[in-house]
């Protein structure tokens, strides 16, 4: 939710968060490879999201892909 309240839904415990949608866009919406993936910092990390270890001044983006991130350049 954060600040700006955008709706979120994720799947399993925090530490494996798989997220499902973001503000009613979800997995499998447009296809069978589309879903959500996050970068921080411009990279794509190789950790779930609720497993990553934020510092200050780390920038996250989620992306909605449409081929399991093959269709998404780094940001």
């Amino acid at each position: 939710a954060g600040i700006y309240k955008i709706p979120m839904e994720y799947n399993g415990t925090p530490a494996l968060a798989y997220v499902e949608g973001i503000d009613g866009l979800y997995e499998r919406d447009h296809g069978a490879l589309s879903g959500w993936i996050y970068f921080v910092n411009g990279e794509l990390p190789s950790l779930s999201c609720g497993s990553y270890k934020l510092k200050d001044g780390d920038i996250i983006s989620f992306h909605y892909s449409l081929a399991q991130g093959e269709d998404i350049p780094n940001p």
